[in-house]
């Protein structure tokens, strides 16, 4: 679990985006609404944390992936 530290003002709406890599290369981009990811919006200035399990697609390449990048927009 990664914390993430919203930081300047209240988070009302918005989507985190994770894109998943192998060997470099990004697969796969999952996104998800920001405020059904535990807490209801909206969310306070500070620490925000949330679990995220996401099923890769049965015909993806075996290996190890990795989540590379986590974006929020609000």
């Amino acid at each position: 679990m990664q914390t993430l530290t919203l930081v300047g003002q209240v988070v009302t709406a918005g989507d985190l985006t994770v894109d998943v890599f192998l060997k470099g290369v990004r697969l796969f981009q999952f996104k998800y609404d920001i405020c059904k990811l535990g807490k209801p919006c909206p969310l306070a200035v500070g620490d925000f944390e949330a679990t995220v399990v996401q099923n890769v697609p049965s015909f993806a390449f075996q290996g190890t992936y990795t989540v590379r990048q986590i974006n929020i927009t609000c």
